[in-house]
C-alpha cells in the first residue's frame, strides 16, 4: 500500500489492471481505469510547501475511497497521479462515477490554508485495442493528458474502436441529460 495516502501503491493498482483485463477477456465482460491528476499540483507545493501538498494528496485519496465501490480499486500511481479499476463496469457507468468524484473535489475546501482543488481524468474502457495492461495505460494516460490540453477540470474518454462510435455517440447524449439534471 502507499504510505501516505493508504491507497494501493502502483504495483498493486497494476496487478489488480491485470486481474481485470483477464476476468474482462475470459468472461467477455466490460471494465473501466480512469486515471486522475490533481490540476496544477506543482503550484502547490512550491507556494505551500510539501507538507500541504501533502496534506491534499492524503485528503484528495479520503475523497477518492469514499466514491469506491467494493469491486474497485483506488490507487496512488505517483506523485500527484492516481487510478481507479473498475472492473464489470461500462464506460458509461465509469463516467458517471467520475463527474462524481470531480464535482466533490472542485466543491471541496481542503482544510489546509483553505485550497480548492480540481481534477482532470482520463477514463479508457477495455476494447479490442486493449491486449495488454500497458495498452490501457497508455489510453488512459492519454484521455487524462488530453482532458488537461483541453483546460483541466474535466473528464476525457479514450478513443475507442470505430464499431463503438455509435454507443459512445449515444451515450454522450445520455450523459449530457444526466449533467442537464444535475445542474
Amino acid at each position: 500500500f502507499d504510505t501516505l495516502t493508504g491507497l494501493a501503491n502502483r504495483r498493486m493498482l497494476l496487478d489488480r489492471l491485470d486481474n481485470a483485463l483477464a476476468w474482462a477477456r475470459k468472461s467477455h465482460e466490460v471494465g473501466a481505469l480512469l486515471f486522475i491528476d490533481l490540476d496544477n499540483f506543482k503550484q502547490i507545493n512550491d507556494g505551500y510547501g510539501h507538507s500541504v501538498g501533502d496534506n491534499v494528496i492524503e485528503e484528495f485519496a479520503r475523497l477518492m475511497k469514499a466514491c469506491l465501490r467494493d469491486m474497485d480499486t483506488g490507487g496512488r500511481y505517483g506523485g500527484d497521479e492516481f487510478g481507479i479499476v473498475m472492473p464489470e463496469t461500462s464506460w458509461e457507468e465509469a463516467i458517471v462515477a467520475a463527474e462524481r468524484l470531480r464535482r466533490q473535489v472542485a466543491a471541496y475546501e481542503f482544510p489546509v490554508v483553505g485550497l480548492r482543488c480540481t481534477i482532470s481524468i482520463g477514463l479508457a474502457q477495455v476494447n479490442p485495442l486493449i491486449n495488454s495492461v500497458n495498452d490501457w495505460v497508455t489510453a488512459a494516460d492519454a484521455a487524462l493528458y488530453a482532458a488537461k490540453r483541453r483546460g483541466r477540470d474535466c473528464i476525457e474518454v479514450a478513443r475507442m474502436p470505430s464499431s463503438s462510435v455509435l454507443a459512445m455517440r449515444s451515450a454522450r447524449r445520455f450523459l449530457f441529460c444526466v449533467l442537464a439534471r444535475r445542474n
